[in-house]
């Protein structure tokens, strides 16, 4: 009986991918079905630091920059025009920044990695 179920789930969904005009989409529909996993609404409305609070989607960015600023103790202003990121970090680090060297990793070897991390 359980194989009969399984044909006709399988005869289904191929029907759905089949009839549907964005196979993709259909597809990772299926798989949330099956796995049970459900989409989350994660986005960012406002953001609360201390006694600072920030709606604007435009000064997002300055506004988170020059959170962690304040925490390392700089007074270093984001948006200024002149912004040399390079001689920052060559004074935060009290010394040349380290060349970093690409290497090709695939989705499996990053997934093991963060499989590792948790």
């Amino acid at each position: 009986m359980s194989n009969v179920i399984r044909e006709a789930k399988r005869y289904y969904f191929n029907k759905q991918i089949v009839n549907s005009n964005n196979k993709m989409k259909t597809i990772w529909d299926i798989t949330r079905l099956l796995t049970g996993i459900r989409a989350r609404n994660d986005d960012v409305h406002q953001l609360n630091t201390h006694n600072n609070s920030n709606h604007d989607f435009q000064t997002m960015p300055d506004f988170i920059n020059n959170f962690f600023l304040s925490i390392i103790g700089k007074n270093h202003n984001v948006s200024d025009k002149n912004d040399n990121f390079a001689a920052y970090l060559h004074l935060t680090y009290n010394g040349p920044y380290p060349n970093m060297k690409y290497q090709y990793t695939s989705t499996k070897e990053i997934e093991k990695i963060i499989s590792t991390q948790k």
